[in-house]
């Protein structure tokens, strides 16, 4: 049995060319990839959906539904980055201003550090135009958060990591 695992899909540039005027792109490679990995459930982890203003536009029938059809996904959550950052600074009692932490923390720490957080017993992925392809490996359980370019998706390759005893 394969390692319980999730998978999130950024939105703009990388499955939509922006969050305003939707356009589909990278919908051949992005349906073969899950087809191949047996996926049929993603989530959202995307700088677009900010607050909760954008989250209700995200929601509405010609946008998650449209995307949900055209790739043969179900969407299954979609986290405003608000969200994100609520979830990862309420342990440390400091307040910050959402810009400020999405240009101070980034995407990619901003992500590692919720899947730390929120799905520690998972194998989390971030298919997505503006990472570098990354494996960050917890040795401890044996855990990893894998960030992979949108432009290496079709030449993606499985991890796997099996430590000596």
């Amino acid at each position: 049995m394969s390692d319980p695992e999730i998978w999130f899909l950024d939105l703009e540039e990388t499955i939509i060319t922006d969050f305003r005027s939707p356009v589909i792109m990278n919908l051949g490679v992005v349906k073969e990839h899950f087809q191949k990995v047996g996926v049929s459930q993603v989530h959202v982890f995307s700088a677009a959906i900010w607050d909760e203003k954008e989250k209700r536009e995200f929601n509405q029938p010609n946008f998650k539904p449209w995307l949900e059809r055209v790739f043969g996904l179900e969407i299954v959550s979609f986290p405003t980055m608000k969200e994100v950052m609520d979830e990862i600074l309420w342990k440390t009692g400091t307040f910050w201003e959402l810009t400020d932490f999405i240009a101070i923390w980034q995407k990619r720490r901003a992500f590692q550090d919720f899947c730390r957080l929120v799905h520690p017993d998972k194998n989390c992925f971030l298919i997505d135009d503006s990472v570098e392809n990354e494996i960050i490996l917890n040795r401890d359980s044996g855990r990893f958060i894998e960030l992979i370019q949108i432009d290496d998706l079709h030449k993606w390759e499985r991890f796997s990591w099996n430590p000596k005893n």
